[in-house]
């Protein structure tokens, strides 16, 4: 529900600056102001959607209410917080190493397929007779 009031309050910030832009003709000024608001407001939902999953977790293992669980969740958050970065930038990393790695195998099996394709050895032994 959080969540869905940021990203309501985004989208009514972007139809009024859609319709300021359309009113000022292009001013930069406008346009300036309506990346930066955009910006700011994309930050926040990004944080509530954040601070929503770990609250979320907090409440299945304490069995309290939203608020209680929230704050509780903030305060572990920040009381850890070298660990938190540590453990999303490993996350990342590996996400990545096995991004590539799919990557690698795909490409290599294609290239052995390519190199190496079993029909045409067939097709070349069945030509030969």
């Amino acid at each position: 529900l959080v969540v869905a009031v940021v990203w309501f309050a985004r989208l009514a910030v972007q139809s009024v600056l859609k319709r300021l832009c359309a009113l000022s003709r292009g001013a930069p000024v406008v346009g300036v102001l309506g990346c930066l608001l955009d910006c700011c407001l994309k930050c926040i939902e990004r944080f509530v959607k954040f601070i929503n999953r770990n609250t979320a977790i907090v409440a299945a293992l304490h069995g309290e209410s939203y608020c209680p669980s929230a704050r509780r969740a903030f305060r572990l958050l920040l009381s850890n917080v070298l660990r938190v970065a540590a453990v999303t930038t490993t996350g990342l990393l590996l996400l990545l190493l096995g991004k590539l790695f799919v990557v690698a195998a795909a490409v290599t099996t294609a290239w052995a397929w390519i190199r190496y394709d079993p029909l045409d050895q067939f097709l070349l032994l069945a030509n030969r007779t």
